[in-house]
């Protein structure tokens, strides 16, 4: 199924907005936008990994209220068992990855990290994207929703962005 017109117009409109301005304390909310503006979601967050994949933080999402920091130390504590994390960090492709390819969704709601995180958020549905940014880090765009799974559509478009975040990002770090 190819993206339609419709998808390809909204994905330059949030690209153009991610790329409006150049200052680096704006970039967290231009990702966010980015994302929420051409997939449907519940939460979006970019978790930081160390050149050894390790999970450092979750440094930006469009949700403070729901991503504290008391629920992000407990991310933290299961974040080496998120059966997605693994498979999204080393997707060399670049594709984003949902956590029904990796898992059943019944097999997740089973897990640690879904019964101390992400029930408390109230999603059950997570797709993830990383991209490289420089040698010593990696960025994981994290799209989470109650309800239906991402489409074929979503990943695509999740997809596309990659690189246009990953621009954006070394950009920013380049201006500081």
């Amino acid at each position: 199924m190819p993206l339609g017109q419709k998808d390809l117009l909204a994905f330059v409109r949030a690209v153009e907005k991610l790329n409006a301005e150049t200052e680096p304390a704006s970039l967290p909310r231009r990702a966010s936008e980015m994302v929420a503006a051409i997939v449907p979601a519940d939460v979006a967050a970019f978790d930081f990994f160390n050149s050894h994949d390790a999970y450092t933080v979750t440094e930006w999402n469009n949700r403070p209220d729901v991503v504290t920091p008391d629920n992000r130390s407990v991310f933290a504590r299961y974040a080496g068992e998120h059966p997605l994390l693994s498979a999204a960090l080393a997707n060399e492709a670049g594709e984003a990855v949902k956590m029904t390819d990796v898992i059943s969704q019944s097999d997740f709601e089973r897990t640690p990290v879904y019964n101390e995180y992400y029930r408390r958020l109230g999603v059950n549905r997570q797709m993830r994207m990383a991209f490289p940014v420089a040698p010593d880090l990696t960025i994981c765009c994290v799209l989470s929703r109650a309800g239906s799974d991402f489409t074929r559509r979503d990943k695509m478009m999740l997809t596309l962005a990659a690189p246009y975040l990953a621009n954006a990002v070394r950009g920013a770090l380049a201006y500081e």
